[in-house]
């Protein structure tokens, strides 16, 4: 028999007041380091990979219902080039597993 108050036990599908309390507990854990969390804006530097200019934002993106896809549409800045791209960012987890809604 595993020993109660663990994840292992919690995991196997014991609800023992031990498992119940233990899985409580790691929950607001979570809970606490989420609202810790502070969001961080990523920057991206690129150039015109053709003529060396510099790329500005055409059109940004909706991001996603669960906010963890997004796309914009990037143009050269570059009097005379026409070139433009669409640029896509998603975020996956590591462990595989979705960021919740």
């Amino acid at each position: 028999m595993k020993r109660h108050g663990t994840s292992s036990s919690y995991r196997s599908g014991c609800r023992c007041d031990e498992c119940v309390a233990w899985n409580r507990e790691r929950a607001a854990g979570y809970a606490e380091l989420a609202r810790d969390i502070q969001p961080v804006t990523l920057g991206l530097e690129v150039s015109c990979p053709t003529c060396g200019g510099p790329v500005s934002i055409l059109a940004p993106g909706r991001p996603s219902a669960s906010g963890t896809e997004t796309q914009a549409v990037v143009k050269c800045g570059r009097t005379g080039c026409l070139r433009s791209w669409r640029v896509g960012v998603v975020i996956r987890s590591l462990e595989e597993k979705e960021l919740a809604l």
